[in-house]
């Protein structure tokens, strides 16, 4: 599971205004029902769909992290919406939002990231316990778990929970990218390298899965394929090295 790039950026972009606004509302102690989003309404307006905006679902970037949040808060729609977090949260806003609302899946799932972003495996694995106890189809959940998992050395677990991750969405980058890596910390070399070259196909410049294939290339002996695949990690991710180290792969 990439955590560090472009899948999920745990502690970036507070600086941005949309995204602290967002925080703010999500995290205020005293919000009431329905001012959330009306405030939001109030600085920034109705949301506006753009023909090439970055935002999610095509909505302006600027706009959607604030406006979706408080929607989030103030609607039925929580469970889809707070996947605005998922570039702006930290374990004590997601602390937050779980006091609020103890029953929001998805909110563990984005602290169990974090945690696990942090090194902290056994936190990690313990909210994506409850997030899939809570949503037992979380596919992201499965898969944040099965690299968590794989991580403390649990690899027929975290296999299993890869597998299902995989089984409820098929070809999923990240799940692939979990998968890859505890068979190359379980010595399935042959695996691994199958489920990162699938990777690579859909995302030829995922860090993870470069830099996991060439260890799994320098295990099986071909050391040019290995380096070159390493030296392709390393010039996007230039510590990709420190963090499989950290998580038991040298």
């Amino acid at each position: 599971m990439e955590t560090g790039g472009h899948v999920i950026s745990l502690r970036a972009a507070r600086h941005k205004p949309a995204d602290a606004l967002g925080i703010r509302y999500a995290t205020a102690d005293n919000l009431g029902e329905g001012s959330a989003l009306a405030d939001v309404k109030r600085t920034f307006g109705e949301p506006q769909r753009t023909q090439s905006g970055p935002g999610k679902d095509g909505l302006s970037s600027w706009i959607y992290d604030s406006w979706g949040i408080a929607f989030a808060l103030d609607h039925e729609q929580k469970v889809r919406l707070v996947d605005v977090f998922r570039s702006s949260g930290t374990i004590a806003d997601f602390d937050k939002i779980i006091a609020r609302d103890p029953k929001l899946a998805v909110a563990y799932f984005y602290r169990g990231t974090a945690y696990g972003a942090k090194g902290d495996s056994d936190r990690a694995i313990a909210d994506f316990n409850e997030a899939i106890r809570l949503d037992p189809n979380n596919a992201q959940a499965l898969n944040g778990r099965g690299y968590a998992l794989a991580i403390i050395g649990q690899m027929q677990q975290a296999l299993a929970d890869c597998n299902e991750s995989l089984r409820l969405v098929p070809n999923d980058a990240n799940a692939l990218d979990s998968r890859g890596f505890a068979y190359l910390k379980s010595g399935q070399l042959d695996a691994a390298i199958t489920d990162y070259d699938s990777v690579l196909k859909l995302h030829p410049k995922m860090a993870s899965s470069l830099y996991g294939r060439g260890v799994a290339k320098l295990k099986k002996g071909d050391s040019s394929g290995g380096n070159s695949d390493i030296a392709a990690a390393k010039a996007i991710q230039a510590n990709i090295d420190e963090a499989f180290a950290r998580d038991g792969v040298k």
